[in-house]
């Protein structure tokens, strides 16, 4: 139940975000235009084969140890978390 309420929660936040992304004439061929690796944010130079529902997202979030892609930032950084809490221990 909980997962199923954060997954609504992410997409209706893609859907009414408030963020601006500066759109540029060929950034609409590329999708997704943004991915988000580590801390860095990086502007894509070309369209990649993700699922549908994951490449039309304004930003892809992809782990920079497992390379997981998922398309929304509450649930990367969970799993950011997930990753680091059995070293931190």
């Amino acid at each position: 139940k909980d997962a199923s309420k954060l997954i609504t929660d992410c997409s209706d936040k893609f859907h009414c975000s408030s963020e601006t992304i500066v759109e540029d004439t060929t950034s609409s061929s590329r999708w997704p235009p943004y991915i988000v690796f580590g801390s860095d944010l990086m502007k894509t130079w070309y369209s990649s084969s993700y699922p549908q529902e994951y490449a039309r997202v304004p930003r892809l979030y992809i782990c920079e140890f497992c390379l997981k892609y998922m398309k929304c930032e509450q649930v990367y950084e969970r799993h950011r978390v997930s990753i680091f809490a059995p070293i931190l221990l």
